[in-house]
């Protein structure tokens, strides 16, 4: 079974544990390949898989669909790329955030 350690989220891993178990166990990958997840009509196949994972989240379908379409390995590149972005996204702000403060105290001298 593929490990999910990497996703910071303990609720996603879980369930992305849970969809990706589900899925292999009932041999759907190439079915959920082949799925259009965007179709405004769920197939039932899809409620299958949902009923069998017990979820309602849809975002985890689409990372099991990215995962069918591109394999796990470049899911796990996709996600790491994702955080190291938002992580430099958070790392700009607080510098910013920092130096407002230091110009907020030099003002006050």
């Amino acid at each position: 079974m593929y490990n999910f350690d990497f996703i910071i989220d303990v609720c996603e891993r879980e369930e992305l544990k849970t969809g990706y178990e589900t899925i292999s166990k009932l041999e759907l990958w190439d079915w959920l390949r082949a799925y259009d997840i965007n179709n405004r009509v769920i197939d039932p196949v899809m409620l299958k898989i949902m009923a069998a994972m017990n979820a309602t989240n849809h975002s985890i379908m689409y990372r099991l669909k990215y995962i069918a379409d591109n394999g796990e390995n470049a899911f796990k590149e996709s996600y790491l790329h994702y955080i190291r972005i938002e992580h430099e996204k958070m790392m700009e702000r607080r510098q910013i955030i920092n130096q407002q403060h230091w110009q907020n105290i030099i003002s006050r001298l």
